[in-house]
């Protein structure tokens, strides 16, 4: 537990978006073809998001790790947000939102 992202909490809200915010050609030959959800960090007060992620369906491994598995990729935090603990948070609450659809194995590479 950490005072800053309880303060971070208390001002951000999370979101889900479809698609990444942004699209590039890279993203669209890389990703396209799998299952895939944008997580937002968007202010309570209304705003334009802070930070996002991108989680990518591997269940293509499910025959051989026998468990449900998610990718996080595109980690991003406007470059005047940064250090605020903002991505922390983010990361936090993804994991707990994908725990309540029973994911229970995340890979993420940054």
């Amino acid at each position: 537990m950490n005072f800053r992202l309880m303060t971070v909490r208390r001002k951000m809200q999370l979101g889900v978006a479809k698609l990444p915010l942004p699209m590039t050609w890279w993203w669209l030959s890389r990703y396209s073809n799998l299952d895939s959800l944008c997580f937002i960090l968007v202010p309570k007060t209304d705003g334009e998001p802070v930070a996002c992620i991108t989680v990518v369906g591997l269940d293509f491994y499910l025959p051989k790790w026998q468990e449900r598995v998610v990718g996080l990729t595109n980690l991003f935090v406007t470059e005047e947000e940064r250090r605020h603990g903002y991505a922390q948070t983010l990361i936090l609450d993804v994991c707990r939102k994908l725990r309540e659809e029973l994911v229970t194995r995340v890979e993420m590479h940054a």
